[in-house]
């Protein structure tokens, strides 16, 4: 399912994660939720420095990796073609707890 969002991420300054991926037999272990936290304390950081608005990724067309975003994220998905989807988050609503990431 796609949600729309109030403010399309094309108007916004946005941090492009446009690939994010943990090898086969290393994951479940937390590792990916660690990157993911790297990218939001970038992003963070850029909002004090640019004004940065949202997150968007790439993601591949997996079911796995979309529940990923969604999970741990708050991502919701945009646009999509044969290869990826989409999906972005607003920083400024990151801290709803249902969609918050510690980090």
């Amino acid at each position: 399912m796609s949600l729309k969002i109030e403010d399309p991420p094309n108007k916004y300054p946005a941090l492009l994660l446009a690939r994010m991926a943990t090898k086969d037999g290393l994951r479940g272990q937390g590792i990916g939720r660690e990157m993911l936290k790297h990218v939001f304390a970038i992003a963070f950081k850029l909002t004090e420095q640019i004004g940065c608005r949202f997150v968007k990724v790439d993601a591949k067309r997996d079911p796995r990796a979309i529940r990923f975003y969604e999970n741990y994220g708050g991502f919701i998905k945009i646009t999509q073609n044969s290869e990826t989807i989409q999906m972005v988050v607003d920083l400024n609503k990151i801290d709803d707890e249902e969609n918050s990431i510690t980090v």
